[in-house]
């Protein structure tokens, strides 16, 4: 458990043959390599120790940003699933054979199933971007935003409360990792989509309570929600270039790129450095 001094922790003897990647929704373990041992390795994985009806469960610390995107990929399977029967509804109902109000009943349960699940898609893929973000400001960052008449500081609080997710998601994780802008990124407008309905849904108007609905029936959803994604890969694939950062401000980025990046943090006494990560590593989700 987690207290000023100590914090509990796993350790298991590291080998590169047979790493593999249980679940994305562990955080990635750090490799241990003591001073005083030649030639070995240790992983290190945190673990959580809670109260539940007054008896005492412990689980090894998840990524938040994973298990966020882990719910936004199960219903994004789901709507795999239901996205042939939604395009074809269209013929079915032409067919006037007597039976179009028990037909009607059945198909809006599927388009009520289908617009569920994009919703949970949505929202989760945004939640675990906002998540990201957060966690990716160093708590001792500072930003300063400029403007003609005046230049306003902001603390990592300040940041996290007071500027909009645009400037965010383009301008701040930019100076923090120094990595091209965003905008310049094919993701970019999906994820100003992602952004505008995602809040559409949160802060339904009257006026738009049904055209949202609309809008979710047509979209492309999966590259929509993928976009979130892509932008935490872009991140944690340029990010080590960054010679500034300080490992630590990594630690909780969560393993769901394709590529062998960034997926253990290696420790060494005092000194923490991104490393790369065997190919079998790798996660290939959906």
């Amino acid at each position: 458990m987690e207290t000023k001094t100590k914090r509990m922790v796993l350790i298991s003897k590291f080998d590169e043959n047979s790493l593999e990647l249980v679940d994305m929704r562990f955080l990635p373990p750090k490799i241990l390599v003591p001073n005083d041992i030649k030639d070995y390795k240790f992983l290190s994985r945190g673990i959580e120790e809670v109260d539940i009806k007054n008896n005492k469960v412990r689980f090894i610390t998840p990524s938040m940003v994973a298990l966020q995107i882990n719910i936004a990929n199960e219903a994004l399977i789901e709507i795999k699933a239901l996205n042939s029967k939604i395009q074809n509804l269209h013929s079915k109902q032409k067919l006037d054979d007597g039976s179009i109000n028990n037909l009607l009943i059945e198909h809006t349960l599927e388009v009520y199933n289908f617009i569920e699940h994009a919703q949970k898609a949505i929202i989760f893929s945004f939640t675990a971007l906002e998540t990201f973000i957060n966690l990716s400001i160093p708590n001792d960052f500072i930003w300063s935003k400029t403007t003609p008449r005046k230049t306003e500081v902001y603390n990592k609080e300040q940041i996290e409360r007071y500027i909009s997710w645009k400037e965010k998601i383009n301008l701040i994780v930019t100076d923090i990792y120094q990595v091209p802008q965003i905008k310049q990124m094919s993701f970019w407008s999906d994820l100003i989509e992602l952004l505008d309905i995602r809040n559409r849904l949160i802060h339904i108007k009257s006026s738009d309570d049904t055209e949202v609905l609309t809008d979710l029936l047509n979209k492309n959803i999966f590259k929509i929600c993928f976009s979130s994604q892509e932008y935490i890969n872009y991140i944690s694939e340029n990010m080590v270039e960054n010679d500034n950062l300080k490992a630590i401000d990594i630690e909780k980025f969560p393993i769901i790129s394709s590529k062998n990046r960034i997926a253990l943090i290696q420790e060494n006494v005092d000194k923490l450095s991104p490393v790369y990560i065997p190919e079998e590593y790798k996660n290939s989700y959906l």
